[in-house]
């Protein structure tokens, strides 16, 4: 018989197209479709994590598009079996020590897996909307610093965009330790880099419309390493940029307390 969590978890799963089918978009104009642009912004946060939300609260109604709460996947609540049928292998959570009846019981990466799988969600969510191949989705973690002015008037974003290059797939507007080479002033191209050396974090990047289909939602069938990751091996075969300095950080006094690594 199939658990509860299984049967929520396939649900949710069936569910992504159909609720992305019935929202209605009201389609913005826009001068220039190479140019890249905020269309739809979407917020990760967990239920467990409501005072995260909370926090945000205050200056997302002065922002538009109005950001919009997705709800995270919690790894702890996950069913071994469950996961692996959600693309997760059995060796991204055993223990690797004892047998393997106490590896299934200690268990390790939930609070990665748990990242995965809500913004593999998410990406799926936005690739069933009937938008054209230029839009661009931002997608920002629940532990974002940002303020009322981002995206009005004066916001730097205008003008820096107009930097990025027209073929871009992912464009983040923050990254830690950021691996590549300048392409102009304000843009950096990033490369594929080692584990070690940099690409850190998914807390604040945009997506391409016409990019989740074709490149990376086909990456995402199997996790084989957490997000950002995961992400870094395709930077070089995917175009990837990031700006020279960033445009959202992360409010470290509430991203010091990692939900993922205390998982």
């Amino acid at each position: 018989m199939a658990s509860p969590r299984s049967k929520t978890l396939k649900s949710r799963k069936n569910s992504v197209q159909t609720r992305s089918v019935k929202r209605v978009q009201k389609m913005p104009a826009c001068k220039d479709v190479s140019v890249p642009n905020i269309q739809t912004i979407h917020i990760v946060n967990l239920d467990r994590d409501q005072h995260r939300w909370d926090n945000i609260q205050p200056v997302l109604k002065d922002i538009q598009p109005r950001p919009v709460r997705w709800r995270g996947i919690y790894g702890k609540e996950l069913i071994r079996r469950d996961m692996h049928k959600l693309g997760v292998g059995f060796n991204m959570v055993h223990s690797g020590k004892g047998s393997y009846s106490q590896q299934h019981k200690d268990m390790r990466n939930l609070g990665a897996v748990g990242c995965f799988l809500s913004h593999r969600d998410l990406l799926s969510h936005l690739s069933f909307m009937n938008v054209p191949d230029w839009y661009g989705h931002l997608i920002l973690e629940d532990d974002i610093k940002i303020s009322n002015k981002f995206l009005g008037k004066s916001d730097a974003w205008w003008k820096l965009r107009e930097d990025v290059p027209a073929d871009w797939d992912i464009l983040y507007l923050g990254i830690h330790e950021p691996v590549g080479n300048l392409v102009n002033a304000n843009v950096r191209k990033l490369n594929h880099a080692t584990q070690d050396e940099g690409n850190w974090g998914t807390h604040a990047y945009l997506v391409r419309h016409g990019a989740l289909k074709t490149k990376i939602l086909p990456w995402l069938t199997w996790m084989i390493d957490s997000i950002d990751l995961q992400f870094n091996i395709k930077f070089g075969e995917w175009n990837v940029y990031c700006f020279r300095e960033q445009l959202l950080e992360l409010d470290k006094k509430i991203s010091a307390v990692s939900t993922i690594q205390t998982m």
